[in-house]
């Protein structure tokens, strides 16, 4: 029950969250012969806190238990426990490969980027009959609704890949004056990476007498893909021309 009925929302602002990053870091950079330079990284981090938001202005109700704040302990919004990100630029000469000569003046420059699924929360939806009459929620204390033995983002989506590509080549036209011509290609594959997940996994009703909790069997199921402009996009290809001087 609420500490005073006379209140229905009571909002503290306070500098209690802890957030911890701990990762391990591997990287190659190497240049090698005709032309060639090849990069890669590997990232395995975890990174937990007890209630970070990510957000600017204060909210209400994004705890599980007010009086218990040690059920916020859990992963981080932002982890990503595994990252590989491999690239290459290779700009032949006269000399380089089954045709030499042909690609003279060309820069090709893939890249390659796979990552684990961001972790994501099982949420439920409706109020106990028995503690309805007290507030909403699942322990009538009007937080998160979600059961108290599965932690926050518990569940991951799955891993995503993608690969871009672009290829360059610039044409000398008199002393310093110089003209590019860019072809970039975006998610070059065309890979389906999910970025979005049913998150209902139970529905809470039933009577004071004999409350339930029912399944969700559609639960965890894909719901959403490449729709996020700044990561994972449908294959896109751009043109461009670079003018310097």
């Amino acid at each position: 029950p609420r500490p005073d009925a006379s209140f229905s929302r009571i909002t503290t602002v306070s500098n209690i969250v802890e957030s911890r990053y701990n990762g391990l870091v591997f990287q190659l950079n190497r240049r090698m012969s005709q032309g060639l330079q090849v990069q890669a990284s590997y990232t395995e981090a975890r990174a937990t806190d007890n209630g970070q938001t990510s957000q600017t202005f204060s909210t209400s109700n994004n705890v599980l238990n007010p009086f218990d704040l040690g059920l916020e302990n859990a992963t981080s919004n932002f982890e990503i426990r595994h990252r590989f990100v491999g690239n290459a630029i290779w700009s032949p000469s006269s000399e380089s490969g089954p045709f030499p000569g042909v690609l003279t003046g060309f820069t090709i420059s893939p890249t390659l980027t796979v990552s684990s699924g961001v972790p994501y929360t099982a949420t439920l939806t409706g109020n106990t009959p028995n503690t309805a009459r007290v507030s909403t929620g699942i322990l009538g204390a009007g937080g998160s609704n979600r059961l108290p033995s599965i932690e926050r983002n518990a569940f991951h989506l799955p891993t995503t890949a993608n690969v871009d590509l672009r290829v360059s080549r610039a044409f000398r036209l008199s002393g310093e004056h110089r003209i590019e011509g860019i072809l970039d290609v975006f998610n070059m594959f065309n890979r389906l990476n999910h970025t979005a997940v049913n998150m209902l996994m139970y529905t809470v009703g039933g009577t004071v007498a004999a409350p339930t909790l029912t399944y969700n069997p559609t639960f965890g199921s894909l719901t959403n893909a490449n729709s996020n402009y700044f990561v994972f996009t449908p294959r896109q290809i751009q043109i461009a021309a670079r003018y310097t001087f």
